[in-house]
């Protein structure tokens, strides 16, 4: 690719830094035209995902992760043509363009593959781990080596002379590589940490909503994974919801996105009343949230759903900027058992069904599936 890109910035450098001393060698140059790997290895794709992101001087944040990781090992390659295409005119892409040409362009971004990727990272750690190990070892091999010379110069004083120059030459060697070795042992560790924080950061960010604070989509197809397997496991009920704020649209377009954003809270904190160890609730994306009622049957999840839709009808939402009231704030929902078929995706789509005729029947309202 003929585009010039920048050089490093600090956040980025110490990380392909750490992911180089880590494994004992310097990351490859990145060529954007290389066909990418369908099995990278852990610590090579660890390096090629932050150089890019580091050519392309984005922050290695989760949002730009994933972008760099469709590109690089993904199947999507209408998206790796559009990065080319803007690479090569000369444009630079920022976080939000990136962002845009993913949802374009990109692969969905399931549960599944946000584990595997901080899998990657993981391993891209054991990989650092087993470096410092392998160091200390080294310097535990030169003081046993130092130890067996000076017991030999004391057994055998006769060739003080010729031992006692082995043992400078072997001393000298010593305390030159042992120098070296602490400051690589000291820059790994810093980057190992540095990585490690990294990586908690982004495995937290990836499964929650920036804007609620709930978890979002991708923690949500955890969970319910996770719930359908115990349920069924436990032969206990699981009912599943999806709530959806009532003329959302009008607000925005009213009041503005602000507005709107401070509404999405607002409900958020509601629903998540609700939320305990048998509960889960999750922002499903827009003005959507979904809500998982582990041992808790569609009938039980109604009446909580309906106590939360009143008490959201009794709030006064007012415009911030104007002081202008907004009008009352509702919201309908739509909830499923899971059937004795266990069909998690069955249920999902039931309980869209029963939010659609919530919808249709006036809206404002809870109604649970009939089948």
């Amino acid at each position: 690719m003929a585009t010039a890109f920048s050089s490093p910035h600090p956040i980025s450098e110490r990380i392909v830094g750490a992911a180089a001393v880590l494994i004992g060698k310097k990351p490859h140059p990145f060529s954007a035209e290389s066909a990418p790997s369908p099995l990278p290895s852990a610590p090579r794709s660890v390096m090629r995902v932050m150089e890019f992101l580091d050519q392309l001087r984005l922050e290695p944040v989760p949002e730009n992760y994933q972008f760099a990781w469709d590109y690089l090992y993904g199947d999507a390659n209408p998206l790796r043509r559009a990065v080319d295409d803007r690479l090569r005119t000369g444009h630079r892409i920022t976080a939000h363009g990136a962002q845009e040409l993913l949802s374009q362009f990109g692969e969905r971004m399931t549960a599944d593959r946000i584990d595997a990727i901080m899998g990657i990272g993981e391993r891209a750690l054991s990989h650092g781990n087993d470096a410092l190990q392998q160091s200390a070892r080294s310097s535990q091999r030169y003081g046993s080596t130092l130890q067996k010379q000076l017991e030999a110069l004391e057994n055998d004083p006769g060739e003080v002379q010729s031992r006692y120059l082995n043992l400078i030459r072997l001393t000298r060697s010593m305390a030159e590589k042992a120098a070296v070795s602490q400051r690589e042992l000291r820059a790994a560790s810093e980057q190992l940490g540095k990585l490690q924080r990294e990586l908690e950061s982004a495995t937290e960010r990836a499964e929650t909503d920036q804007l609620t604070g709930l978890p979002n989509r991708w923690a949500f197809e955890k969970a319910l994974e996770e719930a359908v397997e115990h349920c069924r496991s436990q032969l206990e009920p699981l009912a599943l919801a999806f709530v959806d704020v009532d003329h959302f649209k009008a607000i925005n377009d009213s009041h503005g996105h602000d507005t709107g954003d401070r509404v999405l809270r607002r409900i958020a904190e509601e629903l998540n009343r609700l939320s305990d160890s048998n509960t889960h609730i999750a922002r499903h994306g827009g003005e959507e949230f979904v809500l998982l009622f582990r041992g808790t049957t569609a009938a039980t999840a109604k009446q909580l759903l309906d106590e939360e839709r009143k008490r959201l009808s009794a709030h006064e939402f007012l415009n911030r900027d104007t002081g202008q009231p907004i009008n009352r704030v509702s919201f309908s929902a739509g909830i499923a058992d899971l059937c004795s078929d266990g069909d998690a995706r069955a249920m999902m789509r039931r309980a869209d069904l029963a939010l659609y005729a919530a919808k249709a029947a006036g809206r404002d309202r809870v109604i649970v599936s009939e089948e």
